[in-house]
């Protein structure tokens, strides 16, 4: 259930209406089309994995597998370029591992292509890897430690990326087992703690987990002509194709990428290795090749969610304004930053410097080489875990000053004019509004009554969210006699809802119904470079650039009307495919009177073309100093009510409530798709989803024994209420503001302080798996027995 929100711009037409999704009949009865539905293959290939967590390769005989009946090649590190890969700053990892070591349980060795699927699994079987076995560590706050025995790359120096940081991460060359670091430093830390009346300490930890998605990764690959094509579910199309041909060396037209719609994405995919494998495969073989992933693949091998440890310390005044903080951040990037993890330093941090007045905060943070599978981003990426422990703590002050956690969070949070962490003025924000509403709707002060053995409590949390990354987006619009506007676009439809946005945004600048708009993405041959549908970016980002696209195209309309009619084109208006004058509506005449045939008179086409880069200032990784860190804030807050049984440990949520300060909803009714998804995802998170490992070897590698709620443990109608509480953004494509990750954000410190309230008992570990609330109740004496 929902409020809805009341446009602040009543010149709106199409943007703010609910309408239904562009794709929704094509995904109800079938007929959208993913990897899988473009045909069968020619060959199948099977990805050869290393059963050591480090090792070095001493040999590979690929001989039995070559002559067994139906292999059509063996792919191995002699076929493979020895080009590096990774986010720019830190360049750690091959395709296959040409320089002789892996590091992960489940590193690509070898490829099999085979006729079918079965010979390609049996073949793989018969490559013989000799290894030499290496001593690995698995946990990060070992491997941080300067006297670590186990170093796992130990010619890192060598791996410096062309640009030095990016989103305030750069290199860590001290600590040998570091990828990257990022350092806040603002204000005066010593200072803020002697200020301090009350200081409050903590340690927490959020595991790693899967990004779940229903489809597998599926990749067919192939040679046409002197291009290299690739077919994929993946998000960051144009990063891939950028990626693909640094690997193989190829300039941009000889790699094509295309990307149909996808089951589901959440950050995960990471590198470019799954394609690059395939392409080797046809390569090798001369004949198209598709590549798929078992479930078991999925876990290992598309950059999971990191597990994460934050030590926290906070400095009070009595009256409860925050005077300190310091942070210390440890992330698990696994074996390679490739995937994203080398951004996590910084990125843990999205979710919580721009929530409360804070002058002096100082903050260490560290990706650090396990022996792990390498890991990447999930929605939101790092900000979930940063959130858990900063809202967490703030819980555990507002206790120990006796003030109430609403109350406290009232007098410490940001408001319009504040300084961020970053150092960033903050504008046209409403993370007040945000706490007061969800308040309101949680009825905060009201305490829900127990229920036998079920004890009950209510907690919130707040995050702000930062669209990005910053660099640009461009779009192509086209017009069409019939009145038909084409839009070409380079970002992703990861099942959000992008291709129904850009549809609204466009036939908002023409003054159309949505069904007149047609949008042509997913293959880079047609469509212009976008960085892709991540952190939040492509309502702000591409939106923007599609709105310039039509501005432009419309002015190519007026010129050419202007001529006809016999006025000047600003003084021209364009509605519903009728040109016409704002002084002397009379004078008029339609689009398709502009065109000859199927041409446009004057002109051949009328088209426009927009790009959008955020005006950014690059976060500094000694300080964290940014002016310019994001175009745009937005906030959200959530409320929820849980029980928990003293007998089993049993955690419910009840119902859940948020506060949104996303300016200009776009489409609100999806914009409550994306906060139900959010509960359910974080409802997984902070509940269930985690890796059980052994060595490096993930031991619930699939979804019989890896948790995921299920639809009855999601709170939803009733149990659900999402209000919008911000204003349209003077600087957002028609007022709109970034919603997608932050939904994920705040949920799981929400619903840990909630266990706390229902129970008096902080757990500071997520999830808050049943044993762990079991123990926890049980050593404060909170279990009761029958």
């Amino acid at each position: 259930m929902t409020e809805a929100f009341v446009a602040e711009k009543p010149e709106l037409v199409i943007v703010g209406k609910d309408i239904v999704r562009v794709d929704a009949l094509e995904k109800a009865t079938g007929r959208a089309k993913y990897v899988a539905d473009f045909g069968e293959p020619v060959l199948y290939a099977r990805v050869i994995r290393s059963p050591y967590p480090h090792a070095n390769i001493l040999s590979i005989d690929t001989s039995r597998a070559e002559s067994y009946p139906g292999v059509r090649g063996v792919v191995t590190p002699k076929d493979a370029p020895a080009t590096r890969i990774g986010y720019l700053v830190c360049l750690d990892r091959q395709v296959l591992p040409v320089e002789g070591r892996v590091r992960y349980v489940g590193e690509p060795v070898a490829v099999v292509v085979a006729d079918t699927p079965d010979i390609a699994e049996e073949a793989a079987n018969l490559v013989d890897v000799k290894y030499e076995i290496l001593p690995a560590v698995f946990d990060a706050e070992e491997a941080i430690k300067e006297t670590c025995p186990v170093v796992l790359h130990p010619q890192k120096a060598t791996y410096r990326g062309p640009v030095a940081s990016l989103g305030g991460c750069a290199m860590e060359m001290t600590i040998p087992n570091t990828c990257s670091a990022f350092h806040l430093r603002h204000g005066d830390i010593e200072r803020g703690f002697r200020e301090a009346d009350i200081i409050v300490e903590n340690r927490y930890s959020f595991d790693g987990g899967s990004h779940a998605r229903p489809e597998p990764t599926i990749v067919d690959a192939w040679v046409d002509g002197d291009v290299l094509t690739v077919r994929v579910n993946r998000s960051r199309m144009w990063a891939c194709h950028s990626w693909l041909c640094r690997v193989f060396s190829m300039p941009p037209a000889r790699i094509r990428l295309i990307v149909p719609y996808q089951g589901g994405f959440f950050g995960g995919k990471g590198t470019p290795v799954t394609e690059a494998l395939a392409l080797l495969a046809a390569l090798k073989t001369g004949r198209r090749v598709r590549l798929q992933y078992s479930r078991e693949e999925e876990f290992w091998d598309t950059n999971p969610r990191p597990t994460i440890v934050v030590y926290v310390k906070d400095g009070m005044k009595r009256d409860g304004t925050i005077v300190a903080r310091q942070t210390r951040f440890i992330t698990d990037i696994g074996a390679y930053g490739a995937g994203g993890g080398t951004l996590s330093a910084a990125s843990s941090h999205l979710g919580i410097v721009s929530c409360y007045r804070i002058p002096n905060w100082w903050s260490d943070s560290y990706t650090v080489y396990t022996n792990n599978p390498p890991t990447g981003t999930m929605r939101g990426v790092e900000a979930p875990q940063g959130n858990w422990a900063i809202e967490s703590n703030m819980d555990c002050v507002a206790h120990a000053l006796g003030m109430d956690p609403l109350e406290f969070r009232r007098k410490n949070v940001v408001g319009d004019g504040d300084v961020s962490a970053f150092g960033q003025v903050l504008h046209d924000i409403y993370a007040r509004e945000c706490l007061d509403k969800v308040a309101e709707l949680i009825e905060w002060g009201k305490r829900p009554e127990p229920e036998g053995k079920w004890q009950k409590g209510k907690g919130m949390a707040l995050a702000n969210w930062m669209p990005g990354p910053w660099w640009p987006s461009a779009a192509f619009v086209k017009l069409f006699r019939d009145g038909t506007i084409e839009a070409r676009i380079g970002t992703d439809e990861n099942g959000q809802g992008v291709e129904t946005v850009i549809s609204q945004i466009v036939a908002e600048e023409f003054r159309v119904p949505v069904s007149k708009v047609k949008i042509v993405r997913g293959d880079t041959r047609f469509v212009p470079w976008d960085w892709g549908s991540i952190a939040s970016r492509t309502t702000w980002m591409t939106g923007t650039a599609v709105v310039r696209a039509c501005q432009a195209a419309k002015q190519q309309v007026f010129k050419l009307a202007a001529r006809r009619l016999k006025i000047p084109p600003d003084e021209l208006e364009l509605s519903e495919g009728r040109v016409f004058s704002r002084l002397a509506p009379d004078k008029a005449l339609n689009l398709s009177d502009l065109f000859a045939w199927e041409f446009a008179l004057d002109s051949g086409e009328i088209t426009g073309e927009g790009s959008y880069e955020a005006k950014f200032t690059e976060i500094d990784p000694n300080t964290g100093y940014s002016p310019e860190a994001a175009p745009a804030h937005s906030y959200l807050a959530y409320g929820v009510e849980v029980a928990v049984n003293t007998e089993t440990a049993e955690v419910k949520v009840l119902r859940v409530n948020a506060a949104l300060d996303i300016g200009q909803p776009i489409n609100w009714k999806m914009c409550e798709g994306q906060i139900e998804g959010g509960i359910g995802m974080g409802l997984g998170c902070v509940l269930y989803e985690r890796f059980e490992r052994d060595r490096g070897v993930i031991t619930n590698a699939d979804f019989v024994s890896y948790r995921v709620p299920t639809a009855p443990e999601v709170p939803s109608g009733e149990q659900v209420k999402s209000v919008s509480v911000g204003r349209p953004h003077p600087d957002g494509p028609h007022g709109a503001k970034a919603l997608g990750e932050v939904t994920l954000v705040p949920f799981a410190a929400a619903v840990g302080n909630a266990v706390f309230d229902a129970t008096g008992v902080r757990i500071t570990d997520a999830p808050l798996l049943r044993e762990r609330v079991f123990k926890a109740l049980r050593d404060a004496g909170q279990i009761l027995t029958s």
